[in-house]
């Protein structure tokens, strides 16, 4: 930069030009030594005999971004080492975000004779400016008394029409529901709606121009306060939710900044929303959710809720006790992971997005001791106001003992077919010593004994004989199996 556009720059005969940044360091000057050194400092090393502080003057202006001329007494200009007083012309350079400041300086003596030499050629440029002058001022004169004349006809009009747009204005702010106030950054009342006037109860000369403070208490006056504050601060508008003691009714007030023509902010208009009936609707809202939350906590069933990608967005008390996972253990983690087989998960999210729900679906899943459990799981799919699909809600209750009863049922009973196959007499049970003729003409006779050994279980003792085949006078069979039916 210093080579292509700073060097080459001269002012009259021997002047040079020279760079600064903004912390006052040379990027450029016709003395390399003095490049990358602090300006402020360069010359005093130089010759420390010379007072600097004009130099260094202009440089702090220069620094600030400002442009002008100057002079300044030096101890040397090119290969001379005396005081020379020079002629100085600065000005800004932006280099994005930086600025940085240009030097163009000179020995007076040196552009002298361009002044002495350009002054009669300004004298006559400057009474050729006169004559100009002269005639567009007459001309100026004519027109500025046919436009004063347009002018006054379309202030007319303007002021017309401002004065109906008014009319209309204060109209629309009358016929509101919502309150709608003025106030100053003293938090004085500077206008005020019919509506808002109703609520306070005074008449209208006795508000506008009072304080806040006359007509509510000190905290809501702080409150208040602190929100005019903040808009005359930032001239930002603000929002806050605002119960009146007046009357406990709820108010969303905004608060928005009023400008004048040169963006100063003058006051702050309020606008007061009744949201009472919208309160005591969220309020009611929360009490519903808060008793659905409650029943599902207390539902001994586990109850669960997943997004779509199958990750755990609820977990109820009976899952904590199902699974023994604390919800904050389970939420947010994948539901593959509780699953025996994780595989299994994705199969389920498959059907309940195809079939929109599942019922009584016999799973094995893990708990946190990695004990597995059997469970029957009913699942459904969650669609938002639209439709779309947003996730799955499932109910899952331990079934591991009506299994393992399943499976015990399944075994007595095998064991049962297993005695009655090893009988030598047909048999028909019907009840206790029941006689019956069987199909090959022989009569028979099935004795059955039950004795309680537990709470649900039964000794049963089966024996049978016939006329024609000996007597068989000792059990045939013993068995112990769980009781599923009543006798």
């Amino acid at each position: 930069m210093s080579e292509r556009y700073i060097s080459p720059a001269v002012s009259g005969k021997t002047g040079y030009a020279w760079l600064m940044n903004e912390e006052g360091v040379f990027l450029a000057h016709y003395k390399a030594d003095f490049v990358g050194h602090n300006a402020f400092n360069a010359r005093e090393v130089k010759n420390p005999m010379l007072s600097y502080e004009t130099i260094n003057n202009i440089q702090r202006r220069m620094m600030a971004g400002e442009e002008g001329t100057d002079r300044y007494v030096s101890g040397w200009h090119r290969g001379k080492t005396e005081k020379v007083e020079k002629f100085i012309a600065y000005a800004p350079v932006r280099i994005g975000d930086h600025i940085w400041s240009v030097a163009m300086c000179a020995p007076i003596e040196g552009v002298e004779w361009i002044i002495a030499t350009t002054h009669p050629r300004e004298l006559f440029i400057l009474c050729y400016i006169l004559l100009v002058l002269i005639a567009g001022g007459s001309f100026f004169v004519i027109s500025e008394r046919r436009k004063k004349s347009i002018l006054e006809h379309e202030v007319r009009r303007q002021t017309k029409e401002l004065r109906e747009s008014e009319e209309e204005s204060r109209s629309l702010v009358e016929s509101t529901e919502d309150s709608v106030y003025l106030v100053d950054q003293t938090c004085r009342y500077l206008f005020m709606n019919e509506k808002h006037l109703s609520r306070l109860g005074p008449p209208k000369d006795k508000i506008i121009g009072g304080a806040y403070s006359e007509l509510h208490s000190e905290e809501e006056t702080k409150e208040l306060a602190e929100m005019v504050n903040q808009v005359f601060d930032t001239g930002n508008s603000v929002q806050q939710e605002h119960r009146s003691r007046r009357d406990g009714r709820y108010f969303l007030r905004t608060l928005s900044p009023i400008k004048d023509p040169e963006g100063r902010i003058t006051a702050v208009t309020v606008v007061s929303k009744d949201i009472t009936g919208l309160k005591s609707t969220e309020v009611e809202l929360i009490e519903t959710k808060e008793y659905l939350d409650n029943i599902i906590n207390s539902s001994a069933d586990a109850i669960t809720i997943e997004d779509m990608k199958g990750i755990v967005r609820d977990w109820n008390m009976g899952a904590e006790s199902l699974m023994d996972y604390r919800a904050d253990e389970a939420i947010g983690t994948s539901v593959r992971k509780f699953f025996a087989e994780p595989e299994e998960a994705d199969k389920m999210m498959g059907r309940v997005q195809k079939e929109s729900e599942i019922r009584n679906y016999r799973t094995i899943v893990l708990r946190k001791d990695e004990k597995p459990i059997h469970i029957c799981m009913s699942s459904a799919l969650l669609k938002n106001n639209d439709g779309v699909p947003i996730g799955t809600v499932r109910v899952s209750r331990d079934i591991t003992k009506e299994v393992e009863l399943e499976e015990k049922i399944r075994e007595e009973r095998d064991n049962l077919n297993t005695i009655f196959g090893t009988m030598t007499d047909g048999v028909y049970l019907v009840s206790n010593s029941f006689k019956h003729a069987f199909p090959d003409g022989r009569e028979g006779v099935i004795t059955i004994a039950i004795h309680p050994i537990a709470e649900n279980e039964i000794e049963l003792i089966v024996s049978s004989a016939t006329r024609k085949f000996r007597a068989l006078r000792e059990p045939v069979r013993t068995c112990s199996f769980t009781c599923f039916f009543s006798i």
